[in-house]
């Protein structure tokens, strides 16, 4: 179960939402999915957290300190759905606003990086479209596009992600050798998730104005590569098992990030699924 997934169903928990029958069958399918053993007292869950988790157990081998929230996300969740009774869903409002809140906090957090990305080639204004006629930076970041240079300072970007949230201090200059070997990894499990970053940083090249507003529909990329971070992780992790991982989406973007990596063959369209399973 994909924890990012859920969370953003449950955003839609609220009963004059639209999308609120489709999203609340949705969540029990996940749910009853995705246990172990549900007719045993110590049953659980298998699922995967977040990208923050995600890179706190693969550059550290650790929990982060957010790995509770991720459980009580769960544990929320299973009181709602686990007897499929909607009217659960009237008791969790205040998880259920904290989750929504949660995702807004997130999306604002990498949307305040990048403005003061902007920020620092701009004299510190907030010009979402400075990029698009700069002549001077933008040719050379696309010049570290075309090499692959980015994708690699996208890499030590999600080490120093891990660090900062254990709150451990980071200097790019002086990586400890230790992480030498897992970054070497990383680039090459993760790179569809690499590329996936790489596709929103573009949108900030291209003077994409929409991006200033941390609501836009453009900003689900961000759920994209939470996604995709979530199957990298899996295809990481059962490398040396008799498993093939599959995410199973007909968004393009994530076909195109992963098209020409390891996880070319592990991404399949929603008919492919169907066939495969019928």
């Amino acid at each position: 179960m994909s924890i990012t997934v859920s969370m953003e169903l449950m955003r839609h928990l609220d009963k004059t939402d639209p999308f609120f029958n489709d999203c609340y069958k949705a969540l029990a399918l996940q749910y009853h999915h995705t246990q172990k053993d549900p007719s045993r007292p110590n049953n659980t869950i298998s699922f995967i957290p977040p990208q923050d988790e995600i890179l706190s157990h693969f550059f550290f081998g650790t929990a982060s300190p957010l790995y509770n929230h991720f459980l009580e996300v769960i544990a929320t969740l299973e009181r709602i759905v686990k007897y499929l009774d909607e009217d659960n869903v009237d008791l969790e409002l205040n998880n259920l606003n904290a989750i929504s809140d949660q995702i807004l906090h997130e999306k604002t957090g990498i949307k305040d990086n990048f403005e003061e990305f902007i920020k620092s080639y701009t004299g510190g204004v907030a010009n979402w479209s400075h990029f698009k006629k700069d002549k001077k930076v933008k040719p050379e970041l696309l010049k570290d596009k075309k090499s692959g240079r980015l994708l690699s300072l996208f890499a030590l970007a999600m080490l120093n992600r891990a660090h900062t949230t254990h709150e451990l201090p980071f200097d790019v200059e002086k990586i400890d050798a230790k992480f030498e070997k897992p970054l070497e990894e990383f680039h090459s499990y993760f790179q569809p998730l690499l590329i996936l970053v790489q596709t929103l940083f573009t949108k900030i090249l291209d003077g994409v104005v929409a991006m200033a507003d941390v609501k836009n529909p453009k900003w689900n990329t961000y759920n994209d590569i939470q996604i995709l971070a979530a199957a990298c992780y899996a295809t990481y992790r059962d490398r040396n098992k008799d498993v093939k991982v599959v995410l199973v989406t007909d968004d393009n973007g994530i076909h195109t990030a992963c098209k020409g990596t390891n996880m070319e063959n592990n991404v399949w369209k929603v008919n492919q699924y169907l066939s495969y399973i019928y």
